[in-house]
């Protein structure tokens, strides 16, 4: 009963993470004409109606998220796991700052796009410093370790460089 209270309650806490990015995601679809024209070509071949194709779309969004975010939890869960030999970090205190992290990035890439009129390929060259920014500063809040804290800065900024450089 335990295990399924767990769950149910880290399921819950990534919905907001999930509804930000699909909301981000939908936002810069609308605005971005390539996007749209993109989309509404990919629509087109797979024979599918509006209603469908944005089911497909959200599930398709839903899947990739998650997999990005246990992808980036787990390198730097290996990280930590090679240079804390104290064995003081929790991974608890990982999740949350990846989780809070991407969510908070997602809002402000949202309030930069609203306030600012910037399109996606500007937002886009933001986002991973604010980030590395929150994601750092939520992790030694909760840890309180200089030296992890630092090792995942480094590692996160390895992570997220290459998008801000494409």
């Amino acid at each position: 009963m335990k295990t399924i209270k767990s769950l149910s309650f880290y399921s819950t806490i990534m919905l907001p993470y999930i509804l930000s990015s699909l909301l981000l995601f939908f936002t810069f679809m609308s605005k971005d004409t390539y996007i749209a024209k993109e989309t509404d070509t990919v629509k087109a071949m797979l024979g599918l109606d509006t209603n469908a194709f944005n089911i497909v779309m959200i599930l398709t969004l839903t899947i990739s998220n998650l997999i990005i975010f246990f992808v980036v939890f787990y390198i730097l869960k290996l990280f930590i796991f090679l240079f804390d030999r104290a064995k003081v970090t929790h991974n608890k205190h990982l999740f949350f700052s990846l989780l809070i992290g991407y969510t908070v990035t997602n809002l402000c890439a949202l309030i930069i796009n609203d306030f600012l009129n910037l399109s996606i390929d500007s937002v886009g060259k933001y986002t991973p410093f604010i980030d590395l920014i929150i994601f750092t500063g939520l992790y030694y809040y909760f840890s309180k370790l200089k030296k992890i804290t630092t090792i995942l800065f480094m590692i996160k900024l390895l992570i997220g460089l290459p998008g801000v450089l494409v």
